[in-house]
């Protein structure tokens, strides 16, 4: 899996304006952008 993902994030606030954040990486080494698709679509299934 290719790791050139970017070092900031950009999230849409619920008045869409835009903040960006940090990308933090995980012990496992998933990044935060990893984290946000993955879990959105594993949400229902799984558990921590």
């Amino acid at each position: 899996m290719e790791k050139e993902l970017k070092n900031y994030l950009t999230i849409q606030n619920e008045d869409f304006s835009e903040t960006i954040v940090a990308e933090p990486e995980s012990p496992m080494g998933f990044t935060y952008a990893d984290y946000l698709t993955w879990n959105y679509k594993e949400r229902r299934t799984w558990r921590s």
